[in-house]
């Protein structure tokens, strides 16, 4: 079989006779690697929307999967919400969250006091 010349680093090479006709690119790691970011990128210009339909698809595969696991496996939910609970209260984000409710509470009292004064 006669030799090829790699497209990247232009070295002769003997190809796979197995797939000698197809092969474009020696056995070294950076030209294959470079060979595989120019069919990756050639794909993604033919199908420019197919990863974000793919990605869409299974987001909504996975709830509707998980909506089904939730009511099938109620101790999954009461463990996951403590867990979640836990995790929460370790970071603070209830406290912050009740902090923050409170004070907006409050002033709602407040305004409320005041119109019931001005009415009243």
């Amino acid at each position: 079989m006669p030799r090829k010349r790699c497209l990247f680093c232009r070295q002769w090479f003997k190809p796979y006779l197995p797939m000698a006709k197809l092969q474009k690119v020696c056995g070294a790691s950076p030209c294959r690697r470079k060979f595989k970011r120019l069919l990756d990128r050639t794909w993604r210009r033919r199908d420019p929307g197919w990863s974000r339909e793919r990605r869409a698809n299974r987001r909504g595969e996975w709830r509707v999967y998980m909506r089904g696991y939730r009511v099938d496996h109620p101790e999954y939910r009461a463990r996951d919400a403590a867990r979640r609970r836990r995790q929460r209260r370790k970071t603070g984000v209830v406290t912050r969250v009740l902090v923050e409710e409170s004070a907006k509470n409050a002033v709602r009292q407040e305004f409320i006091d005041r119109a019931n004064r001005l009415l009243g």
